[in-house]
């Protein structure tokens, strides 16, 4: 792994709090929250979802379909745009509201609010898409699942991986009932893929075949795993440091692989392997840190990146991103005293 970052471009990133070590389950205040068009309106879980598949069809209450769902798994998601280049407000949970329609007309990366806040680890509970279907006494059947949500987004997934027990329609969120803007009653977890996946808000889910959907950056439509990244929340991008061993702290996450390692590099040296203070697992992040000698005076940075467990490593980000993620490699500025 030695000078696996080194000749890698990077962008500088803005403050970012707080200025120490994240706690491994978000607080779901801070939680990141994003919508494709609109907030929908609230609705409680007497709303209904609409279930098809195998030319049935059925309408439910999700407090029916909930009621006695017992899955509860821990989950990192993280929005494709976390790594933006560009200035930004210190943040951790975010608000924003982009285009509904994927045809490249997002909003400039200028005017997104996060920089590494985009991301969040919760405690998801509610049940397998699976068990909903059985639930609700409708087969599923064909080659892909479709779901809507009340924004109007639309996300298509193969039906052999929606079926799988990784893929859970989750009801509660820390132990208390989903919240409105994190999309209440109920929203998909799509564990290891970009939270554009994790489709909030669910209307309607349907299986059969899949006849139309919207691709982005060249990329998959129906599977969009996350990039191996790494970054620093203590000390902040900016900050000043006295002269000697200086601690940094922060998270990396590789999706649906688990992190294999942590690098951090001075301009110059090789890199440096961070102590994991999480074990490492897939879906969920994992924490870190490490000591850097910085005994000289002046400017300097430190290069960040995340290694999973196959050797896929962090690479550099643009202002728009590509079919495998934005933002994976992390260059903090510190100015030595």
């Amino acid at each position: 792994m030695v000078g696996v970052l080194r000749g890698r471009g990077a962008t500088r990133i803005d403050r970012r709090g707080p200025d120490a070590l994240l706690p491994f389950i978000t607080p779901t205040e801070q939680f990141y929250k994003f919508t494709n068009d609109h907030w929908p309106d609230p609705v409680d879980a007497s709303a209904t979802v609409v279930l098809g598949g195998g030319g049935r069809s059925a309408t439910t209450a999700w407090a029916d379909l909930a009621r006695g769902a017992s899955d509860t798994v821990v989950r990192t998601i993280v929005c494709d745009g976390n790594g933006y280049r560009g200035q930004r407000k210190p943040a951790l949970g975010c608000s924003q509201a982009a285009d509904p329609e994927e045809t490249g007309d997002h909003p400039d990366p200028e005017q997104w609010t996060w920089r590494y806040g985009g991301i969040g680890t919760a405690r998801w509970g509610g049940l397998t898409l699976r068990a909903l279907f059985d639930r609700a006494h409708i087969p599923m059947t064909g080659t892909h699942v479709r779901i809507e949500a009340r924004d109007n987004y639309v996300r298509w997934f193969p039906l052999s991986a929606a079926r799988s027990d990784d893929f859970l329609v989750a009801t509660t969120m820390n132990g208390a009932p989903l919240p409105h803007r994190h999309g209440a009653p109920a929203r998909l977890v799509a564990p290891g893929q970009y939270g554009q996946m994790s489709v909030k808000w669910i209307r309607s889910i349907s299986c059969g075949t899949r006849t139309g959907a919207h691709p982005w950056d060249g990329g998959s439509p129906e599977h969009f795993p996350v990039k191996p990244q790494a970054f620093a929340t203590g000390p902040l991008d900016g900050a000043s440091v006295p002269r000697g061993e200086v601690e940094l702290v922060g998270a990396a996450y590789a999706g649906e692989q688990a992190v294999g390692a942590v690098l951090l590099q001075l301009p110059g040296e090789d890199p440096i392997r961070a102590e994991l203070l999480d074990p490492p697992a897939r879906f969920v992040w994992t924490r870190w840190r490490a000591v850097l000698p910085l005994h000289q005076p002046g400017a300097t940075s430190v290069d960040i990146a995340c290694a999973d467990v196959l050797g896929r490593t962090s690479m550099p980000q643009s202002a728009w991103g590509d079919a495998v993620g934005y933002g994976g490699l992390h260059r903090l500025h510190l100015t030595v005293t």
